[in-house]
């Protein structure tokens, strides 16, 4: 079962309201998937219930520590954020732990405050294995966990605690979700001239890091915050925006600092996420649909979902020599299977096509003549865009994406000659497949 990590955000609510905000939005960033009481759909059962059934279905807790004790819960003596934690520790949880800097008055505490305070020790006091940091602002709390968490994640000890887990956290999550409400979305619909090319096997497809992400794999943000993290080693000051568009940069300097073992140490260990990491059933049916599939994801799911599925596609992810094979997986940057083949610094995507002509050129022959089809890819990239201006396929091409910016189409649809399918990835493959 592909998913995300999943993160349950514990905290009062009404003096930390901006905090979580910003915690959950930087664990979206990263592609976690944050748990907290706003995100929560009504159910037919009591709150502690509810609360219950989410920590049980997460891998890991974010405890938040402010001002407040927060309200008790009916019939008991704790708080519910205090449950939260007990019940946390109860089910193995690896917890992460930040507290509010404090202002003491003079005057004797009130009762709230003594129950605070003793709230506080007792996590601070727990000797096994929580992580724990202090906090001032909002911003500072979310970079706090940003880093805590791809560390924790990252970190040999953390990731035995929540593969440790994983398989009872799979079940409760699958619990929870045979109890949801189905989907009410609307299949799109697949155009006649994609489905001709499609079914004249004609099509090549173009995947992204979006197919990646689906499946539970840190996004580009994670990546760069763990570089950064390494980096830090070397020089404590550094600092680097969290966003794909500095990756590049950020594997050069590591691979300046360090070596590039150690930008491929990094890559590995974040595409290992404990959760685990399966094909979706996206990947499955694009292996069964395309004879041709182009990514620029490191990772190794299209492979295993061909071998699953038994298609036949040979894996190229180094210079070839001879045509492309008629069922082939094209790592356009490489895979980390190969280390040597990867495409990591400003340095090697500016020699991509150099290194790799026989490859390039056989990719650039190829696209020229058939319907291109992207999925899960922005068309930012530097190496891809000047594939695909070498390239300029004759045909009309199909740029699938959940939701097309006046920008984007303007960027993408006239300059690359593509037609826009508004969809999620999984819809998109659903519908194809029908028509296959």
């Amino acid at each position: 079962m592909s998913r995300k990590l999943r993160v349950f955000v514990s905290s009062t609510m009404r003096d930390l309201a901006n905090e979580r905000k910003a915690v959950c939005d930087r664990l979206i960033d990263f592609n976690l998937e944050p748990v907290n009481a706003e995100g929560w759909t009504a159910r037919p059962s009591n709150s502690w219930d509810v609360i219950l059934e989410e920590i049980e279905s997460s891998d890991v807790l974010v405890l938040i520590l402010g001002e407040r004790y927060g309200s008790l819960t009916p019939g008991q003596e704790l708080s519910v954020t205090h449950l939260e934690y007990r019940q946390a520790l109860a089910s193995g949880l690896p917890i992460l732990a930040f507290f509010k800097r404090l202002e003491y008055r003079d005057s004797a505490p009130s009762e709230e405050e003594t129950s605070r305070d003793r709230f506080r020790k007792e996590v601070a006091d727990w000797e096994s294995g929580s992580y724990k940091s202090e906090f001032d602002l909002a911003d500072d709390l979310a970079r706090s966990v940003g880093r805590a968490i791809v560390g924790f994640l990252t970190d040999g000890y953390g990731k035995r605690r929540v593969a440790g887990r994983s398989a009872a956290t799979t079940v409760a999550l699958a619990a929870l979700a045979a109890r949801a409400e189905p989907s009410q979305s609307v299949e799109p619909v697949i155009p006649r001239a994609l489905a001709d090319a499609v079914a004249d096997r004609k099509a090549v497809l173009l995947a992204g890091a979006g197919l990646s992400l689906s499946a539970g794999m840190p996004s580009a943000a994670a990546l760069a915050e763990r570089m950064a993290e390494e980096l830090r080693r070397s020089d404590p000051t550094y600092e680097a925006d969290s966003a794909a568009g500095v990756f590049a940069r950020l594997a050069s300097d590591l691979e300046v600092a360090r070596n590039r073992e150690a930008v491929v140490g990094v890559i590995r260990g974040m595409l290992s996420p404990p959760q685990g990491l399966t094909p979706t059933d996206a990947h499955l049916a694009a292996v069964r649909v395309f004879d041709r599939i182009v990514t620029t994801n490191y990772d190794t799911l299209f492979e295993v979902a061909a071998q699953s599925e038994q298609t036949g596609h040979v894996t190229v992810s180094t210079e070839m020599v001879g045509p492309l094979a008629e069922r082939a997986v094209v790592k356009l940057h490489g895979s980390i299977d190969e280390p040597e083949s990867l495409v990591l610094s400003e340095r090697d995507l500016v020699t991509l096509a150099r290194g790799r002509p026989g490859l390039y050129g056989s990719l650039v022959d190829i696209l020229s003549r058939s319907v291109l089809v992207v999925v899960g890819h922005s068309l930012r990239d530097p190496s891809v865009l000047r594939l695909l201006a070498d390239a300029r396929p004759q045909s009309k091409g199909f740029f699938v994406v959940p939701h097309l910016s006046p920008f984007a189409r303007s960027r993408v649809l006239n300059e690359w000659n593509m037609t826009a399918i508004e969809a999620d990835a999984a819809a998109f493959f659903r519908a194809l497949s029908v028509g296959a």
